[in-house]
């Protein structure tokens, strides 16, 4: 009798192998998914977070948007120092509204 594996034993190592690798390989892709997505949400935060701070260190009305690397960041600034900053990733908008300053404000 020889010692070894039979044609059979090895070839289903094999399947059961390369099923192994195809699960790493698709958890890889889906994670790599999910982080490009957070880095695009937060490029947009960091762009929202640059306006809101711009909005109320100035007394500006209007509206406006401005495209980043990720997506768009935009802005609508009324009276009285309140405004509203949106930003746009993929289908999702997320939004701030906010006053300048309550002590400015009658």
């Amino acid at each position: 009798m020889r010692a070894g594996f039979t044609l059979t034993e090895v070839l289903v190592a094999l399947v059961v192998i390369e099923v192994g690798i195809l699960g790493v390989v698709g958890t890889v892709l889906v994670a790599a998914g999910h982080v490009a997505r957070a880095e695009a949400v937060e490029g947009v935060l960091a762009g929202m977070e640059a306006v809101v701070d711009s909005l109320q260190a100035g007394g500006v009305s209007g509206a406006g948007q401005a495209p980043t690397p990720w997506g768009v960041v935009g802005w609508e600034a009324g009276g009285r120092g309140s405004f509203r900053v949106y930003g746009v990733v993929g289908a999702d908008t997320m939004w701030v509204e906010g006053i300048a300053d309550a002590a400015d404000v009658p």
